[in-house]
């Protein structure tokens, strides 16, 4: 009987990069937080020659069809014949981290089908993802509220480039993981009709923004480490909106919020107003509402309505990353 490998991850959401440009001995850097749902999920098992398939409720495109062929193509260098199927994913495009995820399952779940160990950061150098942001590929391990220390990069040798295009020679450490209070729950809500950023247009804006002034990182720095992680460590949801509001009005995350439709940034603005802790997922379209009340995710989901933002659901935190386990059949 085969047995069957199966990995089962968590979207993330993109809080916000730091250093963007030369203003500390560490380049890029970020924050982020792990959602329970919207699952990416793998099954893996050995086989006799490398194959991938995609389910038919699989929405994946082609060029994630085609960047998971460029990993398979690298494994085949330094993993035994793997059948990968790809039951789900999270949704293209929203800012959510559904590339890096899938990636990552991809390579642990072939790995795991021969019962092969490699590290984390073997598996990240395969994947070539982590270029910029550490947080989405430290929150695939381990889950909760991360803050990544990005890349000892010298000033005088730094390029800029989103995690898609940058290459990482490490894995970027945590400096700071914890988990997020059991009450708080994630509201997802976006602009079907708006921008969505990445590939080349995400390049191009990296590239015509930074590196950032000074002033800008350091804001950027400093309302992390003093404003938001405070705010999470003491389950303060007012400080919380304090704090996403000053990240999302900073630095690089202000032009990835510039980026996007007047309804989704009207749509911020009036949930800052009424100090409701609310932020913009990577570059984008999706918002993220965090509440620990139902009365609180009713009053946002009618504001949504009146923006013309639809609403992908309201999750739990995953405090605990990326499951794995074995099976003796098919599921």
């Amino acid at each position: 009987m085969s047995i069957y490998t199966y990995i089962c991850a968590s979207p993330r959401i993109h809080l916000g990069l730091i250093d963007c440009g030369n203003a500390t001995a560490r380049q890029y850097g970020g924050s982020g937080l792990s959602i329970k749902g919207l699952f990416t999920k793998v099954r893996a098992t050995t086989s006799t020659e490398w194959r991938v398939e995609f389910a038919k409720k699989t929405d994946v495109s082609a060029r994630t069809v085609q960047d998971v062929t460029a990993l398979v193509n690298r494994l085949k260098e330094v993993c035994p014949p793997t059948h990968v199927t790809v039951i789900s994913g999270a949704p293209e495009h929203k800012g959510l981290g559904s590339k890096t995820t899938l990636l990552l399952c991809v390579t642990t779940a072939s790995f795991a089908a021969h019962n092969k160990h490699i590290s984390r950061e073997e598996i990240v150098m395969l994947t070539q993802r982590g270029g910029a942001s550490g947080a989405g590929v430290n929150l695939f391990w381990d889950g909760g509220f991360v803050i990544d220390a990005g890349h000892a990069t010298p000033q005088d040798d730094r390029s800029f480039a989103p995690s898609s295009e940058a290459r990482p020679f490490t894995m970027p450490p945590a400096n700071v993981r914890a988990a997020l209070p059991t009450e708080w729950r994630v509201a997802l809500f976006f602009d079907a009709a708006g921008k969505t950023i990445e590939g080349k247009h995400e390049k191009e804006i990296f590239a015509k923004s930074m590196p950032l002034p000074e002033i800008e990182s350091l804001r950027a720095l400093a309302v992390t480490y003093h404003e938001l992680l405070p705010s999470v460590l003491n389950a303060n949801l007012i400080d919380l909106s304090k704090a996403l509001h000053n990240i999302n009005t900073v630095g690089m995350k202000a032009i990835e919020v510039s980026c996007q439709s007047k309804q989704t940034i009207d749509f911020l603005r009036e949930l800052w107003s009424n100090n409701i802790a609310a932020g913009l997922s990577s570059f984008g379209p999706c918002v993220f509402v965090i509440a620990d009340k139902d009365s609180v995710f009713d009053h946002v989901g009618k504001l949504a309505s009146t923006h013309n933002l639809t609403r992908l659901g309201v999750f739990p935190f995953n405090n605990y990353g990326t499951s794995l386990d074995r099976r003796e059949s098919q599921a």
